[in-house]
């Protein structure tokens, strides 16, 4: 009788336990589409290259671990890689654009499909020089990246990145590819903007 209680209370438990699991993978969730939902306002905000780069960095930080983080562009009249805005340790870094088919950027854009990688294994069996991002001895050991598309063209790629094994999910995956999709639009607003605003000065000054 006893060991049957015993059982009974074991499955109660287990029960409860997964319920209390759920709910808070539920919530969670939509804490995140919450963040999301915000960051489209505010990173739609501003026509300016560089405080659309920082909200997209800022709302990256809100969802997920990002010890590195990197936004890269391709220049198709060049066919460059461009890294316009990537972030490490703590601080701004500055890279130089490098050619179209090196390193993890180019995969991504050529594939058109994100890419997640949980250990130093995976990420050396990739190209990925010149990214992902590191120093000293230390290096990346978990990506999350995905592709950045207009229309049914990827013209850039987001990536986040950690120091640890094994940081990223799926739901990670879903919940950057989201992001990179209000990035890109909000990147060409931009561009548009700034080149309309050139054509104008061009008229202006003829």
């Amino acid at each position: 009788n006893e060991l049957d209680v015993a059982r009974t209370i074991t499955n109660q438990a287990t029960i409860a336990l997964e319920n209390a699991r759920l709910y808070q993978s539920t919530v969670r969730t939509a804490e995140r589409f919450a963040i999301l939902n915000e960051a489209s306002s505010q990173i739609g905000s501003s026509l300016d290259p560089e405080q659309v780069y920082i909200s997209i960095h800022k709302s990256a930080e809100r969802l997920m671990p990002v010890e590195a983080f990197i936004l890269t562009l391709l220049d198709e009249e060049k066919q460059e890689i461009d890294p316009v805005y990537s972030f490490d340790r703590g601080k701004r870094t500055f890279d130089k654009p490098f050619p179209f088919g090196r390193g993890l950027s180019s995969e991504i854009i050529k594939q058109g499909k994100p890419l997640l990688m949980s250990n130093l294994e995976q990420i050396n069996s990739v190209d990925t020089a010149p990214a992902p991002l590191g120093e000293d001895d230390d290096e990346t050991q978990s990506i999350v990246a995905v592709p950045m598309f207009i229309g049914n063209k990827a013209l850039g790629m987001l990536s986040v990145q950690s120091y640890q094994p094994g940081v990223y999910t799926e739901e990670d995956v879903q919940i950057l590819g989201t992001l990179a999709n209000q990035a890109i639009v909000a990147i060409q607003n931009g561009r548009l903007f700034a080149e309309t605003q050139n054509l104008a000065a061009e008229l202006e000054a003829r």
